[in-house]
């Protein structure tokens, strides 16, 4: 089977070899039509043509192309605002660097036996939202460096990694409240595996709440687990955290302070308490993490700690940037932390709080 050429793109979508050279590296003018681009993608996809920087970097032996693995659909990605901040950082930093980038995504039914990209096509991989360790392994063996970004399990200590400091994050709410007053807590996470927050970092956020709690002598109440699922429709998230209240409210009555694993189940909390008439912050403080929501309200009112989406992007080039320079690194994993924003939802318990269910 022959290899298709741009001219025979070209041919196939009756536009010019350039006009597809813009449009396959994204760097076409604002000038080419909607309906001009979606014909090149099409001729692009039936024809299974794909570029050759190989050919490219010859002379420095360098394609000054990083690729970028994405391990999931890019529906997923747009619709996550965290990996969208993630995304940006690297696009960002890649294009203030001179690198150019090669998007490969991956939806969960997709697992290649090879990595996607050809020998040579990449001078460096960058596998972001990493699900598979298998899939990090055989990347690793590969001749390109790889640096794994916000991954979904646990790296080895020898692959180079970009990390979310969970524990440091969950430390900070907890420092905050317990400083306004707060002694005793309740912690509401959920199964959000799809959306936003990694297997990772949902089981080292729970654990360390109850390390935290425990090393302060406080009582770490047994952790609600609130059933957060993205095909179901906003009304019914919002009437499962109506339903989570209740359940507290009734077998945790001292309760003051609750801590959510991230800001989309702090937000469906927040909305609840509303709708049911639970005082916030005069009945329970509220916090999450991730400190998303400020892209979505103009003044968002949640108290969360903020994670560096955008710096964990751009330090995950620089990391891989090294490695493909072949400069030493001494530090091969880097753990960002975020830094607590305080807002109008926590603020000290109100003497007698435990009978005030009324929104104040």
């Amino acid at each position: 089977m022959s290899i298709s050429t741009i001219k025979d793109v070209a041919r196939k979508a009756g536009v010019s070899a350039a006009t597809v050279s813009f449009i396959v590296n994204n760097r076409y003018p604002t000038r080419i039509p909607e309906s001009t681009r979606r014909r090149v993608q099409a001729a692009v996809k039936h024809l299974g043509y794909r570029p050759n920087r190989l050919a490219r970097g010859l002379a420095s032996g360098r394609t000054q192309t990083i690729g970028i693995l994405y391990d999931g659909s890019t529906s997923l990605l747009m619709s996550d605002r965290f990996s969208v901040r993630l995304f940006s950082g690297v696009l960002e930093t890649c294009s203030a660097a001179g690198w150019r980038t090669l998007v490969v995504s991956l939806d969960d039914h997709a697992r290649p036996r090879e990595s996607p990209f050809s020998r040579g096509e990449v001078d460096g991989i960058m596998y972001l939202a990493a699900k598979s360790p298998s899939i990090s392994r055989r990347l690793s063996a590969e001749e390109s460096p790889m640096v794994l970004l916000n991954p979904d399990f646990v790296p080895p200590r020898e692959s180079p990694a970009v990390l979310i400091d969970d524990r440091a994050a969950v430390e900070n709410l907890v420092e905050h409240l317990h400083g306004l007053g707060h002694r005793h807590f309740v912690y509401v996470s959920g199964f959000l595996a799809a959306y936003q927050i990694s297997p990772r970092s949902f089981k080292q956020r729970h654990a360390a709440y109850e390390r935290t709690l425990k090393a302060k002598g406080l009582h770490a109440y047994p952790a609600e687990i609130f059933h957060f699922s993205t095909l179901e429709s906003s009304a019914r998230v919002i009437e499962q955290a109506a339903t989570l209240w209740k359940r507290i409210l009734a077998a945790r009555p001292r309760a003051t302070a609750v801590i959510c694993a991230n800001d989309l189940i702090a937000q469906a909390m927040w909305i609840a308490a509303r709708q049911i008439r639970i005082a916030i912050p005069q009945r329970f403080s509220l916090a999450g993490i991730d400190d998303i929501l400020q892209e979505v309200w103009q003044e968002s009112v949640l108290t969360s700690v903020r994670i560096p989406a955008d710096e964990m992007g751009a330090r995950a080039v620089e990391l891989l940037s090294s490695l493909i320079n072949g400069n030493s690194v001494s530090l091969r994993q880097t753990v960002v932390a975020g830094h607590l924003v305080i807002r109008g939802t926590s603020g000290p318990p109100t003497t007698g709080s435990k009978r005030s269910h009324r929104n104040g």
